[in-house]
């Protein structure tokens, strides 16, 4: 890459407007959406046919997936239900678009204040809470099309590298979704797999010093010899040789982030309070300049009032300091293209689950005195993306490191 010789504040300033335009003139944002739902469509129709092997008929396959639709609406919080067959399908089919939609909605808004993540050398992201993966696919695609504009208008400084893509995601069904998912929607780059699998108890301090501990028992094991591995920590495994890595305090580098994420994940009082040292290890991983953006339910609501002051003063005692300008309420959008999209997609998945299985609407109104009228609603075309049960907000709160942490600085 060019030297830069004018800070990333200043470049996103230059070009912040422009890149929006072209977005927008280009309809490059709508373009790459409406792939993702028709890659979405595709998948989940897919997924609902029976495979030779198999015992499960169409119809048994599209009944699981419209039972595990009202858990997923009703009860997303309950880690459990995702072990249950179809229900990260039904959650991915019903959350998705809008979540990445949303997500797209916030990295704009970081532009907008010109504190988007940037780096020099690769970015460096962490989502945690993954999920189906909305926000990781969000800013692939962010940052692919900001790739794009930067070469089609030749501003070599903002040809960034690709980021790094991490993750923190207790169900495998999940993680199972997120890889194919990917694999269909051709994301050369992933996200693949899951980098942890559990956020209770993450340490990235302990993680780092291990894979430290590695490394350097490696080095003497291998002593003399004309090749070193490296310790790839998407995969936590040791890979390819580089000679970068025989220095093992290059390794202080790993598990630090330019980005951090948590969407849609901090959403009880109660986990949030349990989770308070692994927030705050988490905010601590943080690079220099480095940005965690806090997204969920709305503060006005009142069983996400309590939680954002929590995660206010965790982020203040990891030395992360909140930028006043971008958090605040984001209004949600119904009657838009890209919430007409959202609706579009409902209906293709409902009409393919009609034309092929014993499912229609009279079974989904007498199923169990109505159970299924939330899908029923879901899936009505007469009705509009938006229900009395709708949010009318969400909430963003963002923090940036603007000093290094008390460990990292440097003794005078």
């Amino acid at each position: 890459m060019q030297k830069r010789n004018i800070t990333w504040s200043r470049l996103l300033k230059l070009h912040g407007q422009e890149y929006r335009t072209w977005l927008d003139e280009n309809e490059k944002r709508f373009q790459i959406f409406n792939k993702l739902a028709e890659d979405l469509e595709h998948y989940v129709i897919e997924s609902l046919k029976p495979r030779p092997y198999e015992d499960a008929s169409t119809d048994d396959l599209c009944k699981m997936f419209v039972y595990s639709i009202p858990d997923i609406l009703g009860k997303c919080d309950d880690a459990q239900i995702y072990e249950q067959n179809m229900a990260a399908l039904a959650y991915a089919h019903v959350h998705l678009l809008e979540r990445y939609r949303r997500f797209w909605d916030i990295l704009l808004r970081l532009l907008d204040q010109a504190v988007l993540p940037m780096s020099d050398n690769e970015l460096e992201v962490l989502d945690v809470g993954t999920g189906p993966a909305p926000a990781l696919y969000a800013v692939y695609d962010f940052y692919r099309l900001l790739q794009e504009y930067a070469r089609e208008k030749d501003y070599p400084l903002l040809g960034i590298p690709f980021p790094k893509l991490s993750s923190v995601e207790s169900s495998r069904n999940m993680e199972h979704f997120m890889h194919i998912f990917s694999e269909v929607s051709q994301r050369t780059r992933g996200p693949y797999a899951t980098t942890f699998h559990d956020f209770k108890g993450l340490d990235f301090t302990k993680v780092r010093a291990e894979a430290i501990k590695e490394h350097t028992e490696m080095c003497k094991e291998n002593k003399g010899k004309q090749w070193h591995d490296y310790y790839d920590y998407q995969t936590q495994s040791w890979e390819s040789w580089s000679e970068e890595m025989e220095d093992p305090m290059l390794l202080n580098g790993l598990y630090r982030y330019n980005f951090v994420i948590f969407s849609n994940f901090l959403t009880n009082e109660s986990d949030v309070k349990e989770w308070k040292e692994e927030l705050k290890a988490t905010f601590l991983s943080v690079r220099h300049g480095g940005i965690v953006a806090v997204t969920g339910g709305s503060e006005n609501l009142p069983k996400y009032e309590p939680i954002y002051p929590l995660v206010r003063e965790i982020a203040k005692e990891a030395h992360l300091d909140q930028i006043i300008p971008v958090s605040g309420e984001i209004a949600c959008q119904y009657s838009d293209a890209y919430a007409k999209r959202i609706k579009q997609h409902y209906d293709t998945v409902w009409r393919w689950i009609k034309s092929n299985s014993v499912i229609d609407d009279p079974f989904l109104a007498s199923y169990r005195n109505g159970k299924l009228s939330d899908v029923k609603s879901l899936w009505d075309p007469n009705t509009d993306l938006q229900t009395p049960k709708s949010p009318k907000e969400f909430t963003l709160l963002v923090f940036r490191r603007n000093q290094r942490p008390p460990k990292l600085r440097k003794k005078r």
